[in-house]
């Protein structure tokens, strides 16, 4: 109306609204308790996720939930709220249960969807990703955020889940795609990689999956590279190739002598092959050529 703007308050006010919203929702309490210790008065204007959950548990509390100081000015703040606050954030990490049964290794894909993380832009999160014209605007503030994971970055927590009562999360190493074509990356990517395997390890992960290009055989030979360098690992490295593998062959009765198994030229079907022969399973394959069969298999001396 005044004839003036602000392009920081077009671009901050929702941006900040929207790191709110996401920081109540997540339900994860990452505020520390010593903060509000150090300086009280943020409590009254910064709000957690326990405050926003006390919100829900007890209806009759915590209204504001961007700002704790409008509750404490009309008496419908929750009593417990800081209380259970610390109590929350004193024992983050100390409950075994917090430990995964399942780590998924990924990467980020390039720079536009890297924005799509689930902690970055929570409303942009919640739709199937499509380009978006805000995805340009911010590409200059996501490449320099790239160049300083590159430089700083290690691998690091992107979600989680509980899945029929086991704990998933999902890690990613700090790189992205068109990196894992560079050369000279090949080694940095390795050395995120294994850390990553024996951080897991030490914590006793049970099972940790390669993802897209972290199982690339020109980079490591699908884990192999680490599982040989490191014999005595307690958690099973594996891939979406292995566990494919895994699941046909669990599905197969013992007591069958004969498959017939189509794609077995395939890297996966030549797998399937060579273990149930060693099972004393009778394979049959359906090949275009024989030729062709015989050079595929010609690798494991067959």
């Amino acid at each position: 109306m005044m004839g003036y703007g602000s392009r920081s308050m077009i671009y901050g006010y929702p941006l900040v609204f929207d790191f709110l919203r996401c920081l109540g929702h997540s339900n994860v309490e990452v505020v520390p308790h010593q903060l509000f210790e150090t300086l009280p008065f943020l409590r009254y204007l910064l709000y957690t996720p326990t405050y926003h959950s006390l919100h829900h548990t007890d209806m009759g509390t915590n209204f504001c939930l961007f700002m704790p100081f409008f509750d404490t000015i009309w008496k419908t703040i929750n009593n417990k709220s800081w209380e259970l606050h610390k109590k929350l954030s004193s024992d983050a990490g100390k409950d075994r249960r917090t430990i995964p049964d399942f780590v998924f290794l990924a990467h980020v894909v390039d720079l536009t969807s890297a924005m799509h993380a689930p902690f970055v832009i929570r409303s942009f999160a919640s739709l199937p990703y499509q380009t978006r014209l805000f995805l340009l605007v911010c590409w200059p503030s996501v490449l320099i955020v790239m160049l300083m994971m590159w430089v700083w970055s290690k691998t690091f927590l992107v979600s989680f889940y509980n899945l029929r009562g086991r704990l998933h999360e999902t890690w990613s190493v700090p790189r992205f795609g068109f990196q894992y074509f560079l050369p000279f990356a090949k080694e940095g990517i390795n050395k995120h990689i294994e850390q990553a395997i024996l951080r897991a390890d030490r914590l006793g992960v049970k099972i940790i999956s390669l993802a897209a290009l972290n199982k690339n055989e020109a980079l490591n030979g699908g884990g192999t590279l680490f599982v040989n360098k490191h014999p005595n690992l307690r958690v099973r490295v594996v891939h979406g190739n292995t566990l494919t593998a895994a699941v046909i062959l669990n599905e197969i009765p013992e007591d069958v002598k004969e498959v017939f198994l189509t794609g077995a030229t395939s890297k996966l079907g030549r797998a399937i092959a060579l273990y149930l022969s060693q099972r004393r399973v009778r394979v049959l394959v359906s090949v275009p050529t024989l030729p062709i069969f015989f050079i595929k298999f010609s690798y494991f001396n067959i």
